[in-house]
């Protein structure tokens, strides 16, 4: 259970709102797991059902009951080369932050307002992947695919409020559908270097129908799709004297949305390490981007009769040091548990009206 408050201020009107949250979730498992010779499999299925009980004004409390599957498969040519398939369904459901519907201006043009009529998204995760395991060279990669029912999506409302301000808020918004590619690879050339490679890219589509504009009166088609992805290069060198320097770069983007399309960036940056006491003691520098003082993004928002584009200027180049000691080891007598379901229902939308970081 959760009782939230939160003070609000409308440009110099303050006012007081409380909401009193609780989640109740029941669960069972089942699972089968099977290997014959290089084969193995497993299938199981998670039933969920619970409640949410939710106060604030009036009672927008409700019930929900879900199954979900998961199939796995996978085939081991040797020692070293191995393919695997995975089939699963996750739920996400609506974060408290996304169901609560009290309205909060933070500016002139933007304010925020959740939505108690948030529905569970059922997400369906299809992945095939194959590695390669040796001594000196490692190489990971895969094909993903996924689909999504009433995703929890960001959305801006224009000409629904009586000041003339774009409401952000969220909504079940048809569907999503993407796929996707992934790479990873490090190579041991020396005992002293070593050089690694993550990357991965994306292309998704959105699709939530028709609208009409509460502006306009217009017909309003919402739709996206676009490219995403991340890499990552590092190199690591160990030398004498407990002296350890990592050089990394790398490039990353936002995610495609149904408001926003995406926008693309870099880093890189050399960390420095020197040890003392066996391992003890440890004296650290690490200086990020210093060859680009700022970052620069160029974002494009939109929905019906509404359109944003916001040039964004943030900090980049940064500079730490870190001092750490340890002063025992874990014993081997503490068992460690390894959990075989991981439970992450709690949808991950977040605001899309930019408010932070470093504006010009």
């Amino acid at each position: 259970p959760e009782d939230v408050g939160a003070t609000l201020d409308y440009f110099g009107v303050k006012d007081t709102v409380s909401m009193n949250y609780r989640q109740q979730i029941f669960a069972a498992y089942l699972k089968y797991m099977l290997s014959l010779g290089n084969f193995s499999g497993s299938a199981g299925v998670r039933l969920e059902t619970g409640v949410q009980k939710v106060q604030y004004g009036e009672d927008f409390s409700r019930k929900f009951t879900d199954v979900v599957p998961e199939l796995g498969l996978s085939y081991s040519f040797n020692q070293g080369l191995q393919l695997k398939a995975n089939y699963n369904l996750r739920i996400s459901r609506p974060s408290i932050q996304q169901l609560t519907p009290y309205t909060q201006a933070y500016s002139v043009v933007f304010i925020h307002r959740g939505n108690s009529k948030l529905i569970n998204e059922r997400i369906h995760n299809l992945e095939v992947s194959i590695g390669s395991y040796g001594k000196k060279l490692t190489l990971q990669g895969g094909l993903n695919a996924n689909y999504t029912k009433n995703p929890i999506a960001p959305t801006f409302i224009y000409g629904e409020d009586k000041e003339g301000r774009i409401i952000n808020t969220f909504e079940n918004l048809g569907f999503n559908k993407g796929v996707g590619a992934s790479l990873f690879a490090r190579y041991i050339p020396f005992t002293w270097f070593n050089v690694m490679f993550n990357g991965s890219v994306r292309y998704d589509e959105f699709d939530a129908g028709k609208v009409i504009s509460p502006s306009s009166g217009k017909e309003y088609i919402r739709n996206n799709k676009g490219w995403s992805g991340q890499f990552s290069g590092i190199l690591n060198f160990t030398l004498p004297r407990n002296w350890t320097i990592v050089a990394y770069a790398g490039l990353f983007s936002q995610p495609v949305s149904i408001t926003m399309d995406p926008f693309w960036g870099t880093y890189h940056g050399l960390n420095v390490v020197k040890s003392f006491f066996n391992g003890k003691l440890s004296l650290a520098a690490n200086i990020q981007n210093p060859f680009m003082k700022y970052y620069y993004f160029r974002i494009r928002m939109f929905g019906p009769d509404f359109e944003s584009k916001t040039a964004i200027s943030r900090r980049a180049l940064q500079l730490n040091f870190t001092i750490s000691y340890t002063f025992g080891e874990l014993q081997s007598a503490i068992k460690k548990v390894s959990k075989t379901i991981i439970n992450q229902d709690i949808s991950t939308a977040k605001d899309s009206s930019m408010q932070g970081g470093d504006n010009k």
